[in-house]
């Protein structure tokens, strides 16, 4: 998507990790927002270019990462409290980059991956694992599982 990924790191403090997306300034009057709720979904529109999955069951984590897509006027974000129906969210809108949490139940984040990489729509699309799985261990199992990156919470 043209953005950047990074982080900085103090030994025995602490990490920070940010994302960087590209996006252009809609004018005030030109800008839209709607909120829709069906079932477990809730799918929040803007006026926008490109178009971000999160897949993630804990509302507290979901209202995170809405507040900082917001700020972005060039983003759309799909949410989707399930894994099944982030996967169908996935199959049928096809977003440019898909955040994937790993701790979901009936179904892990990686489970989520695999399926992903087998279907035909959503094969190519960038997943990156945003999970408080913060070891070595994990991040390591996370490259090694195809995600195109792996970020851990929590996230500011």
């Amino acid at each position: 998507m043209g953005g950047e990924i990074g982080f900085s790191s103090i030994e025995g403090e602490g990490s920070s990790f940010w994302i960087e997306l590209p996006g252009e300034q809609l004018a005030e009057e030109g800008t839209t927002k709607e909120v829709a709720q069906q079932g477990d979904t809730e799918i929040t529109q803007l006026s926008a270019h490109k178009q971000v999955l999160y897949i993630e069951d804990n509302p507290v984590n979901l209202k995170l990462v809405q507040k900082l897509i917001a700020k972005r006027t060039s983003l759309q974000l799909l949410c989707a409290e399930e894994p099944r129906t982030g996967l169908e969210l996935a199959r049928k809108e096809r977003p440019d980059l898909i955040l994937l949490d790993i701790n979901m139940p009936g179904m892990s984040g990686y489970e989520v991956l695999e399926q992903l990489r087998e279907m035909k729509e959503t094969h190519a699309i960038p997943v990156i694992a945003l999970t408080a799985n913060a070891m070595d261990n994990d991040m390591l199992r996370g490259e090694e599982a195809g995600f195109n990156d792996y970020l851990t919470k929590p996230i500011a």
